[in-house]
């Protein structure tokens, strides 16, 4: 006695074939959207705890009156798209901001208040900084106010 064909079997394979492959095909953005924003939330949280290293630094010196320096080192990985912007013309009032930036848009603000005080450029510009690079926080007397220079060594 012979068994009949298994045609159930063979016609449900391409079925579970294009089934299997649609799943496959719906996840994959999905899991690209998770893997780039976990980039973005690594990248950023380093540039942030960077800006915090700032202000810890400058409020160190602020408060160490006319004189006092602080040193801090930045280093943003290789390829990382943030970067932060510091400083300003003594009299700008964005002095009082450090600037996280993600591609050239902001995307979070370190403030520099309690005590309030503004970080000041020799050239008078915001400066943007990325990279590896070092910072001198310097507190210095403008007379009317004090201020902390910044500059890049």
């Amino acid at each position: 006695m012979m068994k009949p064909l298994d045609n159930q079997g063979l016609e449900g394979l391409p079925l579970k074939l294009l089934i299997t492959s649609l799943v496959i095909a719906l996840s994959i953005p999905a899991m690209n959207g998770a893997v780039c924003y976990l980039s973005y939330s690594k990248d950023l949280s380093i540039a942030l705890g960077i800006a915090e290293d700032i202000r810890g630094a400058a409020t160190s010196a602020f408060i160490g009156g006319p004189g006092n320096v602080r040193n801090v080192e930045i280093d943003l990985p290789a390829g990382c798209p943030a970067s932060i912007m510091v400083g300003a013309a003594p009299e700008d009032p964005f002095g009082q901001l450090i600037e996280v930036m993600w591609k050239g848009e902001v995307a979070a603000t370190v403030e520099l208040c309690d005590p309030c005080f503004r970080i000041v450029t020799s050239q008078g510009v915001r400066l943007e900084i990325g990279g590896s690079t070092a910072l001198r926080l310097a507190c210095l007397d403008l007379g009317d106010e004090l201020v902390v220079g910044l500059e890049v060594i």
